[in-house]
């Protein structure tokens, strides 16, 4: 029979906020024991105790087992740069698709990269973040296009990591978990080697980045 701090740890996991705030005390450890107790009592041990259950949660809250990623090192920003009156476009795969992408690089690059572009090719769609200098070549060359989504008033907040961080684990929960706590919605990510960008609406912007300054050392 497995351990029941196993099956507890496991179910945790799978809800990594609740763990976080359990760890963090937010949640009282004997309510979620006597929560949990119907369905531990049904699916692994027909005769546990709330007080067992309460001791299991307190033993993985004390040995720091709840959070995911937990152990892994944490890597300082090199930088964060803010990008704001963007839009995203998503338009359906089509023969032109590449075309499109490359005319709207050559437009970007004479006007010296002015501005911010960004062009993800899907398995079915291609979405595009550009700026509001390259939005009128943009409506131009996707005329006939088929747009699945088109949102204004976004804006970017992009870190730069140093080389290495892609073989840490979980390095980059944190970030997300601190946006959905401050209940902010994220409407793209952006990565590249050393890169990750949030996308959010420009009336988040300003807290997004204060939610991101936190966290980097």
């Amino acid at each position: 029979m497995r351990r029941l701090e196993d099956i507890l740890e496991e179910r945790l996991r799978k809800t990594a906020y609740l763990g976080d705030a359990l760890e963090s005390g937010l949640i009282n450890v004997s309510a979620l024991a006597r929560a949990w107790r119907p369905w531990l009592s049904t699916h692994a041990y027909k005769d546990v105790t709330e007080h067992a259950i309460s001791m299991a949660l307190r033993r993985l809250v004390a040995e720091k087992k709840l959070r995911s990623g937990e152990g892994a090192e944490t890597f300082p920003a090199q930088k964060i740069i803010l990008q704001p009156s963007l839009s995203e476009t998503v338009i359906a795969h089509s023969p032109r698709v590449h075309q499109i992408a490359r005319k709207l690089h050559q437009i970007h690059e004479r006007r010296g990269g002015e501005g911010y572009l960004h062009v993800s090719h899907g398995l079915r769609e291609t979405t595009i973040i550009a700026s509001s200098e390259l939005q009128k070549d943009l409506e131009k060359l996707i005329d006939e296009e088929k747009v699945i989504k088109h949102i204004e008033d976004l804006s970017s907040t992009t870190l730069l990591f140093p080389s290495g961080t892609e073989e840490v684990s979980g390095v980059y929960y944190p970030f997300f978990r601190a946006l959905a706590w401050e209940r902010i919605s994220i409407v793209e990510t952006l990565s590249t080697w050393t890169e990750l960008t949030f996308i959010v609406r420009e009336i988040d912007a300003e807290e997004a980045l204060g939610v991101v300054q936190q966290l980097v050392e």
